[in-house]
């Protein structure tokens, strides 16, 4: 009887514990991605280039110093003339030089870090730049250029807009800008090519190893000057994207030029349509094996993931033609954020006088940067074609692409008024519903959201929340219809996630006009959840468990004595 009642009594408590203790204990689980390394950037040994053109008259050498007495016109493709040092133009060491001199005078206001490296190893090296203090309310903003090889005004472009935002931090503009975003700028995604462009100045694509021509040798190399007039001239294949080029016969099939050095088409490697994109290897769209199956676009996914809950908005720098892109650019369909691209597009043609465009005017495109920004993180992404000349075509790929020399700083200009149009409109656009979840959001406990409409907003027909955990892993979402609360008040019950990671929400909407519009994205981190009572029961029973054992043991010895 005495072993009964410790028993019942143990069993007792065990059922006590958990009836009146409910006591939360919340246990962070971050997920995080690893921080990125800090790239700490020493100069480079001194790089050979025509000094004329570079010089630096005052202490800072900035990008409208170097190209004090850059040349005009020259005879077919420029880059031809100058060799690997790019002439006034940037090669891969003079961008890391021109960085690390920035960091010297500018520590205060700027970092720099890589964001991976590319085929050949170079580091990708991002620049971070905004005003000292507090940045963890502070919006990001990514200028991405140089996806294409040959577009290399892009990085000239990118190097002028940071010099720009250095040199004139006393102007209101500039202020308002740094104190309101993070800026970010990459000024060369696809930094291999820039070591190359003096050889084949058609290179569109990054430099892995491919074998275009399907005779089981990959980067022949074929293409050269042969006649030595500074003209890569080229040959139209039936196929619009395909091309031989002047060269040499290295395989004797008859054909000159027509294994290029590389590769892959980098904004045709991301996520979004990338099945209906090119797996023709000879194209010039070439997507490659697979989304993110280059290490310059895993580079550009890493960079995302680290600073995607902040990051809001991106434009990608490409040349060809004078035009601001906006998505989609694989179909037609509308955007989400058709009014915001209007005003967006409607503000850069009239500071700068580039046009607007859906992209698919210009022709449709897959797996591309700015619909994968767009489309799997709902960052509005855009692309600016900064450059474009059609009188060149067949004369030289390198003017068609890129100014004159004497004509860079004015196409930056351009390009840097263009941007700070597009900032203008971030900063100005109007109020958003606002989202409201407890301060945790708790694993195995559903999460009650309510959405409060701004009252700026005209009323709507139709409104979701859109939610999804993992969202740096997972790109789907889950909708949910938000029920009308009364007043500005709607509510939905989100139901209950797994442990740990994160979780995404945004509103989607459509007013009694037909607009579509998604809010910002809000972040929550879940957090493991277990109760106190539950604890204490599970330390109880197995208290009950040992005297169990302890009792029964005690019994049958006693038993056989």
């Amino acid at each position: 009887m005495g072993a009964s009642r410790i028993i019942a009594f143990l069993l007792i408590c065990t059922f006590l514990s958990t009836q009146f203790f409910s006591l939360q204990i919340a246990l962070p689980m971050s997920l995080e991605p690893t921080p990125e390394e800090i790239w700490h950037i020493t100069k480079p040994a001194p790089f050979v280039y025509d000094r004329s053109l570079k010089r630096s008259p005052g202490t800072i050498a900035w990008i409208w110093d170097q190209y004090t007495g850059a040349p005009g016109p020259l005879q077919g493709d420029d880059v031809l003339h100058w060799g690997p040092t790019l002439g006034p133009f940037h090669n891969y060491s003079e961008v890391l030089a021109h960085i690390a001199d920035r960091l010297t005078d500018f520590s205060d206001l700027i970092e720099v870090f890589t964001i991976g490296v590319s085929y050949n190893g170079l580091s990708i090296p991002c620049i971070q730049i905004t005003a000292p203090g507090d940045i963890s309310q502070r919006r990001g903003f990514l200028i991405v250029a140089h996806h294409h090889g040959r577009e290399a005004i892009t990085v000239e472009n990118a190097l002028y807009f940071f010099d720009y935002l250095l040199a004139h931090t006393d102007d209101p503009e500039v202020q308002r800008m740094l104190e309101q975003f993070v800026l970010y700028i990459i000024p060369t995604l696809n930094p291999d090519v820039l070591g190359m462009l003096h050889i084949n100045p058609w290179q569109r694509k990054n430099l892995r190893p491919t074998d275009e021509d399907g005779d089981g040798l990959a980067d022949e190399w074929e293409i050269q000057d042969v006649n030595g007039d500074f003209t890569i001239a080229f040959f139209e294949d039936p196929d619009e994207y395909y091309y031989t080029y002047e060269g040499i016969d290295l395989d004797g099939d008859g054909q000159t030029g027509e294994d290029l050095p590389g590769g892959i088409d980098i904004n045709r490697n991301y996520p979004v349509a990338f099945s209906a994109g090119s797996s023709d290897p000879r194209s010039e769209i070439y997507q490659g094996t697979a989304p993110f199956s280059e290490p310059e676009t895993q580079a550009m996914l890493n960079f995302t993931l680290h600073h995607y809950p902040n990051l809001a908005f991106g434009v990608s720098l490409h040349s060809g033609i004078d035009v601001l892109l906006t998505p989609w650019s694989h179909t037609s369909e509308p955007s989400y954020h058709e009014p915001f691209f209007a005003n967006l597009g409607a503000a850069v043609q009239a500071a700068s006088g580039f046009e607007w465009w859906s992209a698919t005017q210009l022709y449709p495109s897959y797996g591309t940067w700015d619909d994968w920004l767009y489309g799997d993180y709902h960052i509005p992404a855009v692309t600016l074609e900064v450059y474009g000349n059609e009188s060149a075509w067949g004369h030289s790929i390198w003017d068609y692409f890129n100014p004159n020399a004497d004509q860079v700083l004015a196409n930056c200009e351009k390009v840097r008024v263009a941007i700070f149009a597009m900032a203008d409109v971030l900063l100005d656009e109007p109020g958003e519903p606002l989202i409201l979840v407890p301060g945790v959001v708790s694993s195995g406990i559903s999460t009650l959201v309510s959405v409060y409409i701004d009252q700026s907003l005209s009323g709507f027909d139709l409104l979701f929340i859109e939610y999804r955990f993992d969202p740096l892993q997972n790109r789907n979402w889950v909708g949910l219809p938000l029920i009308y609360q009364g007043g500005n008040r709607y509510d939905a019950l989100v139901p209950a996630p797994a442990m740990g990671g994160l979780m995404e929400l945004h509103v989607y909407g459509r007013d009694f006009a037909g607009h579509t519009i998604y809010s910002d994205s809000v972040f929550y981190t879940i957090s493991a959840v277990l109760f106190l009572g539950q604890i204490i029961a599970v330390i109880v029973l197995v208290i009950v468990v040992v005297v169990i054992v302890i009792l029964v043991v005690r019994r049958r010895r006693h038993q056989r004595t």
